[in-house]
Protein backbone atom coordinates (compact mmCIF):
# COMPACT_ATOMS: atom_id res chain seq x y z
CA UNK A 1 0.00 0.00 0.00
CA UNK A 2 2.79 2.25 1.13
CA UNK A 3 4.64 1.49 -2.53
CA UNK A 4 1.56 2.71 -4.78
CA UNK A 5 1.48 6.12 -2.66
CA UNK A 6 5.09 6.56 -3.13
CA UNK A 7 4.38 5.53 -6.91
CA UNK A 8 1.07 7.74 -7.08
CA UNK A 9 3.11 10.90 -5.40
CA UNK A 10 6.01 10.35 -8.14
CA UNK A 11 3.52 10.76 -11.09
CA UNK A 12 1.82 13.33 -9.73
CA UNK A 13 5.09 15.47 -9.01
CA UNK A 14 6.17 14.79 -13.22
CA UNK A 15 2.53 15.61 -14.40
CA UNK A 16 2.88 19.00 -12.67
CA UNK A 17 6.31 19.53 -13.45
CA UNK A 18 5.36 19.00 -17.13
CA UNK A 19 1.65 20.87 -17.06
CA UNK A 20 3.71 24.16 -15.64
CA UNK A 21 6.37 23.80 -18.35
CA UNK A 22 3.57 23.61 -20.84
CA UNK A 23 1.66 26.55 -19.40
CA UNK A 24 5.11 28.33 -19.49
CA UNK A 25 5.65 27.41 -23.16
CA UNK A 26 2.08 28.43 -24.22
CA UNK A 27 1.80 31.38 -22.19
CA UNK A 28 5.58 32.76 -22.19
CA UNK A 29 5.97 36.79 -22.03
CA UNK A 30 8.85 38.62 -23.21
CA UNK A 31 9.58 42.15 -23.38
CA UNK A 32 12.17 44.17 -25.16
CA UNK A 33 13.21 47.34 -24.47
CA UNK A 34 14.63 49.59 -27.33
CA UNK A 35 16.20 53.46 -26.20
CA UNK A 36 15.00 56.13 -28.26
CA UNK A 37 16.47 59.93 -28.36
CA UNK A 38 16.59 62.97 -30.08
CA UNK A 39 18.00 66.31 -30.42
CA UNK A 40 15.95 69.00 -30.74
CA UNK A 41 18.36 71.62 -33.10
CA UNK A 42 17.97 74.43 -35.09
CA UNK A 43 18.94 72.09 -38.22
CA UNK A 44 18.23 68.74 -38.98
CA UNK A 45 20.81 65.97 -38.36
CA UNK A 46 20.81 62.38 -39.17
CA UNK A 47 21.26 59.44 -37.21
CA UNK A 48 20.72 55.86 -39.05
CA UNK A 49 22.43 53.85 -36.39
CA UNK A 50 20.57 50.51 -35.53
CA UNK A 51 21.37 50.16 -31.94
CA UNK A 52 18.42 51.97 -31.07
CA UNK A 53 15.35 53.94 -32.24
CA UNK A 54 17.65 57.16 -33.16
CA UNK A 55 15.66 60.29 -34.51
CA UNK A 56 18.58 62.42 -34.92
CA UNK A 57 18.41 66.31 -34.87
CA UNK A 58 15.01 67.67 -35.56
CA UNK A 59 13.83 71.81 -35.44
CA UNK A 60 11.25 72.81 -33.62
CA UNK A 61 7.90 72.62 -35.22
CA UNK A 62 9.13 69.55 -38.01
CA UNK A 63 8.88 66.15 -36.86
CA UNK A 64 10.55 62.48 -38.02
CA UNK A 65 9.80 59.15 -38.24
CA UNK A 66 11.27 55.50 -37.81
CA UNK A 67 10.07 52.52 -38.88
CA UNK A 68 10.47 48.98 -36.53
CA UNK A 69 10.02 45.43 -38.23
CA UNK A 70 8.13 43.07 -35.10
CA UNK A 71 8.49 39.45 -35.49
CA UNK A 72 6.78 36.42 -34.14
CA UNK A 73 9.20 33.74 -34.69
CA UNK A 74 7.14 31.36 -32.73
CA UNK A 75 5.05 28.80 -33.66
CA UNK A 76 1.85 29.80 -32.02
CA UNK A 77 0.28 33.46 -33.05
CA UNK A 78 1.44 36.52 -30.11
CA UNK A 79 -0.37 39.57 -29.25
CA UNK A 80 2.33 42.73 -28.98
CA UNK A 81 1.68 45.77 -27.01
CA UNK A 82 4.14 48.41 -27.45
CA UNK A 83 4.38 51.70 -25.26
CA UNK A 84 7.17 54.40 -23.86
CA UNK A 85 8.79 56.12 -21.52
CA UNK A 86 11.08 59.06 -21.66
CA UNK A 87 11.26 63.17 -21.36
CA UNK A 88 9.87 63.81 -24.95
CA UNK A 89 7.17 60.70 -25.42
CA UNK A 90 4.13 63.02 -25.36
CA UNK A 91 6.02 64.09 -28.75
CA UNK A 92 5.47 60.22 -29.66
CA UNK A 93 2.88 58.86 -31.71
CA UNK A 94 2.79 54.89 -32.53
CA UNK A 95 1.09 53.49 -36.05
CA UNK A 96 -0.56 50.89 -33.56
CA UNK A 97 0.06 50.33 -29.89
CA UNK A 98 -1.74 46.83 -29.57
CA UNK A 99 -1.33 44.28 -32.56
CA UNK A 100 -1.99 40.26 -33.32
CA UNK A 101 1.10 38.36 -35.12
CA UNK A 102 0.23 35.27 -36.76
CA UNK A 103 3.26 32.47 -36.03
CA UNK A 104 6.31 33.32 -38.07
CA UNK A 105 5.37 36.48 -39.48
CA UNK A 106 6.09 40.14 -39.14
CA UNK A 107 4.67 43.84 -39.58
CA UNK A 108 6.34 46.85 -39.64
CA UNK A 109 5.19 49.89 -37.09
CA UNK A 110 5.96 53.26 -37.76
CA UNK A 111 7.24 55.57 -34.47
CA UNK A 112 6.52 59.54 -34.93
CA UNK A 113 8.00 62.20 -33.32
CA UNK A 114 6.31 65.49 -33.96
CA UNK A 115 8.47 68.39 -32.19
CA UNK A 116 6.15 71.32 -30.99
CA UNK A 117 7.78 74.39 -31.43
CA UNK A 118 8.05 75.45 -27.99
CA UNK A 119 10.30 72.81 -27.37
CA UNK A 120 13.40 73.56 -25.49
CA UNK A 121 16.50 73.03 -27.73
CA UNK A 122 18.64 69.86 -26.23
CA UNK A 123 18.89 66.00 -25.81
CA UNK A 124 16.00 63.61 -25.06
CA UNK A 125 15.93 60.11 -24.49
CA UNK A 126 13.30 57.54 -23.92
CA UNK A 127 12.49 53.98 -23.98
CA UNK A 128 10.34 51.78 -26.22
CA UNK A 129 8.86 48.50 -24.63
CA UNK A 130 7.37 45.64 -26.38
CA UNK A 131 5.84 43.06 -24.85
CA UNK A 132 5.43 39.84 -26.71
CA UNK A 133 2.43 37.35 -24.80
Amino acid sequence: MVQWKKILCYVLTVYILIMGYVTYRLYQVDVVMIPMDLQVTPFIGLNVDTDALHFGGVPKGSGAFRTIILYNRGDRPRTVLLSMQGNFTAWVTLKYTTLNLDAHSFRNDTVYVNVPQNATEGKYQGTLKIIYS
